[in-house]
């Protein structure tokens, strides 16, 4: 069992490890001396939805925003896309679930209307593999997700039976990836913790590598690890902090992209910090040992 002390310690370090290398990345890059480290590391910490507030076009924006944020997707997909976000709105008829499957009745024409728009920089290849063909099919097929729900409060309600019991909830991202074409189970945590289910944290190759190093979980597989750290929940509360922050504390040192922290188009980064990280807290922990 892992006590809440000791996640107290991983949370706290981690904070402090990033104060730093976020304080040196200010400093050195020229950004606007007004800014916090704290203040930016902050603003990781909550999901930006309340998943009582969604509306449908906002579960369907969530889970293609969710479903591109893999390898080199999102550079492919809403970075190539003139306008970002709101571009690839407009285009998909506000993320309206019922327009778009009457709109476009398979993947393939929905790709030819998306390359014909304009609003696409880069080559939009056309093969099976290539990205944005995959992407057209997540998009009909979380549409077609979606429109089973005729209201968002439906949809809420649905996740609500999951959520209410433990091995329920680990399960959930399991049927979204099933009933969303290219949604993996890693992707699928990271629709609903960014939709606000705070429970959820993403088993992605940056938690993967913080979680065996601090001996948190020794799974071998996503849900497994998924299942280790929901586990977690309760000691994480008794601390004051969600599945959420945690996550996301690991997350920022894993990825050193700070998202949130845009200046002039420019993201501020640190580096993958793992290894420098799990090294400092190792020393950490030797000292703290009885007896040293």
């Amino acid at each position: 069992m892992i006590e809440p002390e000791y996640l107290k310690l991983i949370a706290a370090e981690a904070h402090a490890f990033l104060r730093v290398r976020v304080t040196k990345a200010l400093r050195d890059e020229g950004w606007d001396p007004a800014l916090d480290p704290d203040e930016c590391i902050q603003r990781h910490m909550a999901p930006p939805d309340d998943v009582d507030l969604v509306s449908r076009a906002r579960i369907l924006e969530s889970i293609l925003v969710s479903a591109q944020n893999r390898q080199d997707a999102a550079n492919v997909i809403l970075g190539s896309v003139d306008g970002g976000i709101a571009t690839l709105r407009r285009l998909l008829h506000g993320f309206d679930p019922d327009r778009i499957l009457a709109t476009w009745p398979d993947r393939d024409a929905l790709f030819r209307d998306l390359k014909a728009s304009g609003d696409i920089s880069g080559e939009m290849r056309d093969t099976k593999k290539s990205r944005w063909p995959q992407y057209c099919g997540t998009v009909l097929s979380a549409a077609a997700f979606v429109s089973r729900f005729e209201t968002a409060g439906e949809f809420v309600e649905w996740l609500r039976k999951f959520r209410r019991d433990a091995d329920l909830a680990a399960a959930l991202p399991l049927v979204l990836e099933k009933e969303i074409f290219g949604f993996g189970l890693a992707l699928a945590c990271d629709f609903l913790k960014e939709l606000g289910c705070s429970e959820y944290l993403k088993p992605d190759v940056h938690i993967w590598r913080l979680v065996r190093g601090l001996g948190l979980s020794d799974a071998k597989t996503d849900y497994m690890l998924l299942r280790d750290l929901m586990a977690l929940e309760p000691a994480l509360r008794k601390i004051g902090l969600t599945p959420y922050a945690f996550d996301k504390y690991l997350w920022l040192i894993g990825s050193g992209r700070f998202y949130q922290v845009v200046e002039d188009g420019y993201m501020l980064t640190i580096r993958r910090q793992a290894p420098a990280f799990l090294k400092r807290f190792a020393a950490i922990q030797s000292k703290l040992a009885p007896g040293a």
